[in-house]
């Protein structure tokens, strides 16, 4: 992926720059997630549950998290708009940031916490 956005983006610098720093808090984020599912996993296990029913109370809550970050960028699906390139590139960022603000509530509540 950084290859692909500093070829691609070679000539803009600050898009550069802003593709970057969302690569680099969205594989915090994915971190962060694999921590939280072995940590939960675990706790579940601990108390008494079954390995099948951990995974299971494990999975309602990831899913949570792949349905709201899905909700936010579903805006910019098949949104390639050839003849209005500056809608399109609106369109992908506002999903993208949306999305960004989602993992944000997720990190700061530890994956457990309800967003607004």
């Amino acid at each position: 992926m950084e290859s692909a956005i500093n070829s691609i983006l070679d000539m803009h610098i600050e898009a550069r720059q802003i593709a970057m720093e969302c690569l680099i808090e969205s594989k915090r984020f994915i971190s962060k997630l694999s921590h939280f599912i072995l940590q939960d996993y675990s706790r579940w296990l601990h108390r008494g549950h079954s390995k099948k029913e951990a995974w299971k109370i494990t999975s309602v809550c990831v899913h949570r998290v792949f349905k709201s970050l899905h909700s936010e960028r579903i805006v910019a699906k098949d949104i390639l708009d050839q003849s209005d390139a500056d809608f399109s590139t609106a369109k992908y960022l506002w999903a993208t940031w949306k999305a960004h603000g989602i993992m944000v509530g997720y990190l700061r509540t530890r994956f457990y916490g309800l967003l607004p």
